[in-house]
């Protein structure tokens, strides 16, 4: 299937289509739809301007928060957000330029958006911004698993000849691609359900239908037991496919969530970096042309945005059953203490920042639960700026890489290369010698905090060692190009403590329906990845975002 650069709509939905045919799923088109598309639009709710005089406070300044933003505005309420980073907003958006043309870049967050994620769509439409293809796989990545070296070739023999050898595999095992050994021990229980069961792998409800709730008790490791795989090709398959190896004690409802909605087909990228997306909601806040974004509402019935970089909130009270919430931030930089009184909070940092903040009164033991129990998995990423892009030579192993990425079972785990060549993909003209980034390492759980925690030169010196054996480079090779190096373990970043929510199992039957309850009267409401159906994703934040805003004008126009 050819890459669109820039999809419309229509096309969206048709590759949509296209791949559910071709995975013969073609009955969860319409469920797919309904549940990826965005809510309904607040001026449907209330009346534009209506919000005039009503504060509301939003606790941080990632996707979530900005969207939620973004909506409240077109009801004239009066919004604050509080983002304890002071040079930065997007949160767990975070793209490092390591030029000042910022043509050369590595992200250190989400990278990529999938065809199917149709809220992230709207916005990119929305707000102007470009795209382009996200290269998720080519022949040319290669294996590096106990000291073996493979190729990704599409019938999976260069894995069958190299890797298999290494590892105790059954006859049938031996005989049978990689790939369909992953698949048929996957694809089974995902079909076994009826497209309105599978809906609620990716929906927030108080009560599952029971095969969602066995489901979610399952782990990844499970669903390789369950097929009857060895010991020996479930370690095989942990290290080939390192997205699930790393999630193996992870409940396999997160991996149905993304084999549901088709996460890792027809993937793009926004050019100039992720953090495009929310600078570009930064800029619709202050542009004196506000048309541009709200056509169809007159500019004096907008509401106002402040934006208070550096305020991290210590506290939040309310004094009275009913009454506003008051929020107490520090200003990271001279420490003073600031209160101010809302109307409303949406509070969108995740459970693991927000089990450090003092709540007066405490919330519900039922969320109190969800805010100390729900589970955060670390992500550790590396980017690497070189003066040569030594993975696009015609000589490097494999052949040349012009995006894709490759496994080992060394810690870095994966790497990624950068997709800016990829029109020269079955091209018989060479991309250009330029220099580039290259994502050295991309891991999570326990080798994100192996491999992130490790002292800053000995973790350069273990990722460029790694990286050239991969690579089959000569010892040092990678010292004489590298130009600079920036990297992020999301679990010492005071402001995430985490990569992304991702359920134990059990834990979507138990924490997902309470974790987005309001609380404090309908004064609270939440918001995040956290408290989605679509975990680590873009898409799941931005949804929560404008429900949180549409459950505030729900609430005050019955209240007024």
């Amino acid at each position: 299937m050819k890459s669109i650069v820039q999809p419309t709509k229509k096309q969206r939905r048709k590759i949509v289509l296209e791949i559910l045919q071709q995975q013969n799923r073609i009955e969860d088109y319409p469920y797919l739809i309904e549940s990826l598309s965005p809510p309904q639009d607040i001026t449907t709710l209330a009346p534009v301007g209506s919000g005039k005089n009503i504060s509301i406070g939003i606790i941080g300044g990632g996707i979530a928060g900005l969207s939620a933003a973004f909506e409240l505005r077109k009801l004239g309420f009066d919004i604050t957000i509080f983002e304890a980073e002071k040079k930065r907003i997007g949160g767990r958006i975070y793209t490092h330029y390591f030029d000042r043309h910022k043509k050369y870049y590595g992200e250190l967050g989400a990278m990529r958006i999938p065809i199917s994620h149709e809220i992230v769509w709207h916005y990119i439409d929305l707000l102007g911004l470009k795209t382009t293809p996200f290269i998720q796989s080519t022949p040319a990545d290669l294996f590096y698993i106990l000291h073996r070296h493979a190729c990704n070739d599409s019938e999976g023999q260069s894995v069958m000849e190299n890797i298999y050898p290494a590892f105790d595999l059954t006859l049938r095992e031996q005989k049978t691609p990689w790939i369909q050994l992953q698949n048929n021990a996957i694809n089974p229980l995902l079909r076994k359900l009826s497209p309105k069961v599978r809906k609620e792998i990716i929906e927030i409800k108080p009560q599952y239908h029971p095969e969602i709730i066995k489901l979610d008790q399952l782990s990844f490791r499970n669903i390789f037991e369950k097929a009857g795989l060895s010991l020996g090709a479930i370690s095989m398959l942990g290290n080939l496919s390192p997205l699930i190896g790393d999630f193996f004690y992870t409940s396999s409802i997160e991996l149905y969530s993304e084999i549901y909605t088709l996460d890792f087909f027809s993937l793009y990228r926004i050019q100039g970096g992720s953090a495009n997306l929310p600078l570009a909601f930064y800029r619709s806040f202050f542009d004196s042309n506000v048309k541009k974004y709200y056509p169809n509402i007159p500019p004096h019935l907008l509401g106002t945005i402040h934006l208070k970089n550096g305020h991290c909130v210590e506290q939040i009270q309310q004094k009275i059953p009913c009454g506003p919430v008051t929020l107490s931030s520090k200003n990271i930089e001279n420490h003073s203490i600031h209160q101010q009184n809302f109307d409303y909070i949406i509070c969108t940092i995740p459970f693991s920042t927000l089990r450090n903040i003092q709540l007066c009164p405490a919330f519900s033991s039922e969320k109190m639960q969800a805010i100390q129990e729900l589970s955060y998995e670390n992500s550790f990423k590396s980017a690497q700026f070189y003066k040569e892009r030594f993975w696009e030579k015609e000589d490097i192993i494999c052949g040349r890489k012009l995006g894709g990425s490759s496994a080992t079972d060394y810690p870095l785990t994966s790497l990624w290369y950068p997709s800016d060549h990829y029109q020269y993909l079955n091209s018989p003209y060479a991309p250009p010698k330029e220099p580039g980034v290259l994502l050295s390492t991309y891991n999570f759980t326990l080798d994100a905090t192996r491999l992130g925690n490790l002292p800053y030169n000995q973790r350069i010196f273990k990722i460029n060692r790694q990286v050239e054996q991969l690579h089959a480079l000569p010892k040092g090779y990678i010292d004489n190009i590298l130009l600079d190096y920036v990297d992020i373990n999301w679990n010492n970043y005071p402001w995430s403590l985490g990569g992304f929510a991702y359920y134990r199992p059990g834990q979507k039957n138990t924490f997902s329906w309470i974790a987005a309850q309001p609380e404090y009267q309908n004064k609270i409401f939440f918001a995040g990845e956290h408290v989605s159906g679509k975990h680590a994703w873009i898409q799941g934040a931005l949804k929560t975002g404008i429900q949180a805003a549409n459950h505030i004008a729900k609430d005050f126009i019955v209240k007024k």
